[in-house]
Order: C-alpha cells, then structure tokens, then sequence
C-alpha cells in the first residue's frame, strides 16, 4: 500500500475524496467585506463586443472607484492598449492607489500596463492545475524571469484590506516580501 501511495497510484483517489469533503463541509456565515467584480461570458454578449475598450474600462474603475472601496483587483490582463482612451485609462490607473492589476508570471507571460509596474501595482495571476485539471492549490507569490518575488493577486489584495482595517503590517525590513 505504501509503495502505491508513493508512486502516485492512489492520487486519483485521494483527489476526489478531498473534493467530497470540501463540498460537503458545512459553509460559514458569509459577511459582506469584498466585492469580487467580475466580466462573465452573459456580460460580453450584451457588450457584443470584447475586449472592453480603455474607454470604458477607464469608466468602469472610476465607477468602482467611487464607492471607496478598500482595494481593487482587475483581473484583466491588460499589456496592450485597446483605442479608443488609452490616455484617460493611464490617468486612472495613476489616480487609485489601492488598484492591483494582474500579470501572468510562469508559462507564457503577460505583461502588465507599463504605468502600473512603475507605481509597483501589479500581481501575479497564475494557476496551479492537478493532473485532472482543478485547481486545489493556490500560489501566494512566484519568482519572476527577473529574479523578483510576485505576489499573487489575492494576497496583495488581502494586505491591502487587512493593513486598512485591523493589521499592522510589519515594516520593510521585518517583512518577507
């Protein structure tokens, strides 16, 4: 049985029984604190049009934007502009601060907006697929071709929420990233 287990015979089985105990756990009481804004396929078709234009994306941020949120994730990936307003999206990209974009680190890459690295808003945005193709596991940060640790979206996201409302964040030089 062991010889089995450690030559990955019974990782199939393992897998569905983890996805069984992870749907049939009882869920906690969800509270409101994050609103994840998302562009579904039902939103695309009344565009009947995509990728968003930087006009509109520029719109849709300040839009959010102006609810005040704690922090915004696109998980867009955005490295090449899209006319028309290329102009006024770069000027909402430098007006929130607490705007984090997505770049894809492993694989083939996808860079982010040129403007966001130089304000050190980016994140990384990449998956980790088991053998049947779900997702289970979760990367916090990556290593970049350059040598430079990239922190998942979510985790950026996470100590943006966490260092406005409770958490003292460690300073620079006790932290790890």
């Amino acid at each position: 049985m062991w010889l089995l287990r450690y030559y990955g015979g019974l990782e199939k089985l393992e897998l569905l029984a983890f996805d069984s105990f992870v749907q049939n756990r009882t869920l906690e009481e969800r509270k409101p604190r994050i609103v994840l804004v998302t562009v579904s396929e039902s939103d695309i078709q009344k565009l009947e049009k995509w990728p968003l234009s930087d006009a509109k994306l520029a719109t849709l941020l300040q839009n959010i934007n102006q609810q005040k949120p704690r922090a915004i994730g696109l998980d867009i990936y955005r490295d090449l502009p899209i006319a028309p307003g290329s102009a006024d999206l770069e000027r909402v990209y430098r007006s929130i601060p607490n705007l984090i974009v997505i770049q894809k680190v492993a694989g083939t890459r996808v860079s982010p907006p040129k403007v966001m690295v130089e304000l050190g808003q980016t994140a990384a945005n990449d998956l980790v697929l088991d053998q049947d193709g779900r997702v289970r596991r979760f990367l916090l940060s990556l290593v970049d071709r350059n040598e430079a640790i990239v922190l998942s979206l979510s985790l950026r996201l996470a100590l943006i929420f966490w260092k406005k409302k409770v958490l003292p964040l460690p300073s620079k030089e006790k932290t790890l990233f």
